[in-house]
C-alpha cells in the first residue's frame, strides 16, 4: 500500500510533464493547420481575382 503511494508520487511529475508536452504538440499542430487553411483561402481568393501565381496549383 505504502509502496504504491510512493511509486504514484514519484511518477506524478513525469505524468505532468508528458501531458504538458503532448498538449503543446497538439496546440502547435492545430496552429499550423489553421495557418495553412488561412493561407489556402488567401491563395484561392487571389486566384479568383486572377492575381495569383498559385492559380496553377
Amino acid at each position: 500500500m505504502i509502496l504504491m503511494l510512493v511509486l504514484t508520487l514519484l511518477a506524478l511529475p513525469f505524468a505532468l510533464i508528458a501531458a504538458n508536452v503532448g498538449r503543446r504538440r497538439w496546440i502547435r499542430k492545430r496552429g499550423v493547420a489553421r495557418v495553412r487553411a488561412e493561407l489556402d483561402a488567401f491563395h484561392a481568393e487571389l486566384a479568383r481575382a486572377g492575381l495569383s501565381h498559385f492559380s496553377g496549383s
